[in-house]
């Protein structure tokens, strides 16, 4: 994947180099958005600016779906994940203009639906290192580090 102006490039690497495969509208964004797909064809990919969290998610066999926002404010994303089957899951850092609210959420999606509403994990400036994973059946876990804690792990 790559970073393009209105979005990201899905590439597909071949023995001739990458060759384009989709070009995925996320609008403009504040870092580059990240992407994970599995062998299987699932995928999900999001990015952040500064109207929030905006993801596209891809079934087994299916195509990529329209984008979608879940957040409203200024926010980074740190870490997606899919599962084999579809099941996906973003996990970001969002604050308000000043970055003294800041807290770390992360949206689910099971396979053929849409992104729920965010779950709050934590909130702090002290918040950083989110990553997230999903198992094959679609259990989520982030690991994220705390500043003052140290390492902190939440599971659904």
């Amino acid at each position: 994947m790559r970073w393009t102006p209105s979005g990201a490039e899905l590439l597909d690497a071949t023995p001739a180099g990458l060759v384009p495969q989709a070009s995925i509208a996320l609008g403009a964004q504040r870092s580059c958005p990240l992407a994970a797909v599995d062998p299987g064809g699932a995928g999900v990919l999001a990015g952040a600016s500064k109207r929030g969290v905006r993801v596209v998610a891809r079934d087994p066999g299916g195509t990529w779906s329209a984008p979608a926002s879940i957040s409203s404010r200024l926010a980074y994303v740190t870490s997606v994940a899919v599962s084999p089957r579809g099941d996906a899951v973003v996990a970001w850092v969002e604050s308000d203009d000043d970055y003294t609210d800041v807290q770390l959420k992360v949206a689910r999606r099971a396979p053929g639906g849409t992104f729920g509403a965010a779950t709050h994990v934590a909130t702090g400036s002290e918040v950083e290192g989110a990553e997230v994973s999903l198992d094959a059946a679609g259990a989520a876990l982030l690991v994220y580090t705390d500043r003052s804690a140290g390492p902190l792990a939440w599971s659904r």
